[in-house]
């Protein structure tokens, strides 16, 4: 028995090749083996994976006259991976359990796709042959509003055929900038990212006015919006952050009770424990108390995620971060159980 049933003869294959599930099997030794008949009698209880095996080679071997060159992959919002991520095999495949090294890019707050595939590219030059790019949306990301809204859409995600498509194993995650804020996001939802060494570059933003009023201030003067820092000081913008964060947290509990609405009219599900999650921390940036809410931030990200090795990569004088943060965030990470590596550069 078994998934195929082997013809009379048997193909010249390498040893570590296992036919009938298709390990450690190359393009060429299935090839072999269908030149010689093996795959021509196949019992009823063939599975479904063994029949995507020989077809994920037939395809190759259709393909194997004229290479085809893979369409270039576009930075995406993690929400929009889905529409762009599917990979095709490439001509010069390796054997099917061949683990290839993957990496997971979240990007900085404002970066341009060109730059995101420059950070890619360094990747696979040092052997990282699935890199996936996700742009980190300041709109989404740095605001109330845009947390709630992000984790419908992610769970909205989630529950479609297939998944969500981040939710896989990754050799390393790196975040840039506001990139650990929509790891924490995806996390959060119940994205299931499965990832060991986490590379926090340049970060943590933490969630409160000042991490965000310090980078906005920043950002402003390294594009040449220097007359805005100059004009209103540090205090009274980060004020008006706080401010903001309040107007956006009214905004989250009225439109948590619609959501109640809709759920009581039968129009939706219920609401998920992480909607009531968002919702009371709204109670909190309302009175400006922001402590509880990075405790969750920080939980979520070391403590839950199964993440075992943390590099920090900061410039101790980045004006865009504030170096305590990273050195508080270090330590509860250590508390946490991970593997804490402090990597700062000039």
């Amino acid at each position: 028995s078994g998934i195929y049933r082997p013809m009379a003869v048997e193909p010249n294959v390498s040893e570590s090749c296992d036919l009938e599930t298709g390990k450690g099997c190359s393009v060429a030794d299935v090839r072999k083996a269908r030149e010689v008949g093996y795959y021509n009698e196949v019992s009823k209880s063939r599975s479904e994976a063994a029949q995507k095996i020989n077809a994920q080679y037939m395809a190759l071997d259709a393909d194997s006259s004229e290479a085809k060159k893979a369409p270039e992959k576009k930075s995406v919002t993690a929400n929009e991976v889905a529409k762009t991520a599917t990979k095709e095999p490439s001509k010069d495949a390796k054997p099917v359990d061949a683990k290839k090294k993957s990496a997971l890019i979240l990007g900085w707050f404002y970066a341009e796709p060109r730059q995101l595939k420059f950070v890619a590219r360094m990747y696979k030059k040092k052997g990282y042959d699935d890199v996936v790019t996700c742009e980190s949306d300041v709109g989404v990301v740095s605001k109330p509003k845009g947390w709630y809204k992000a984790c419908l859409q992610t769970q909205k995600t989630m529950n479609q055929d297939g998944g969500h498509p981040l939710a896989r194993e990754f050799d390393v995650v790196h975040v840039m900038s506001g990139g650990f804020l929509n790891l924490y996001q995806l996390l959060f939802a119940g994205v299931k990212i499965d990832f060991k060494t986490l590379v926090l570059d340049s970060t943590p933003i933490l969630p409160k006015p000042a991490a965000f009023t310090r980078f906005a201030r920043a950002y402003m003067d390294s594009v040449g919006l220097t007359i805005i820092p100059k004009l209103i000081p540090s205090p009274i913008h980060q004020a008006f952050v706080a401010f903001r964060w309040s107007l956006q947290s009214v905004y989250i509990k009225i439109q948590h009770q619609i959501l109640r609405l809709m759920v009581v009219l039968g129009k939706r599900k219920a609401a998920s424990d992480q909607m009531k999650k968002l919702n009371s921390q709204a109670n909190l940036s309302l009175t400006n108390r922001y402590v509880p809410i990075i405790d969750d931030v920080v939980a979520t990200v070391f403590g839950n995620s199964g993440v075992e090795k943390a590099v920090f990569v900061y410039n101790p004088d980045d004006p865009f971060i504030n170096s305590a943060d990273v050195d508080a965030t270090m330590e509860r990470a250590k508390g946490a159980g991970v593997e804490v590596v402090a990597a700062p550069t000039p």
